[in-house]
């Protein structure tokens, strides 16, 4: 009897960790949404940074760079960083970053 009810508190808190796993893993993309839409730290909206940064690496680079150009390098980037380390971090970024290259989308961006 002991056993069995062992088993059973294992097995309860075997499935509790997977749903704060879950959980977890769901709020990856609360995190990155909040990061986007609210950018609270002084940021300028995402749209005029990532405008702004391909101007300027357009400059640079001496050719066309758009701003859904940036976005998949940030995206590269961000999963490059994660295929070496994996780190919350990444994931978020990425997230974020894959947000807003649908939202330069929806602007008309190409």
């Amino acid at each position: 009897m002991m056993f069995g009810m062992n088993l059973l508190i294992l097995n309860y808190m075997e499935k509790e960790q997977r749903i704060l796993k879950m959980e977890k893993d769901q709020s990856i993309l609360k995190e990155a949404d909040e990061i986007v839409n609210s950018r609270s730290r002084g940021y300028e909206p995402a749209e005029d940074s990532f405008k702004n940064i391909s101007q300027i690496a357009s400059a640079i680079r001496r050719k066309n760079i758009t701003p859904r150009d940036v976005s998949a390098v940030m995206i590269a980037l961000k999963l490059s960083r994660e295929q070496y380390a994996h780190k919350r971090d990444n994931n978020v970024d990425a997230a974020g970053y894959i947000q807003i290259d649908h939202l330069l989308a929806e602007a008309g961006y190409e």
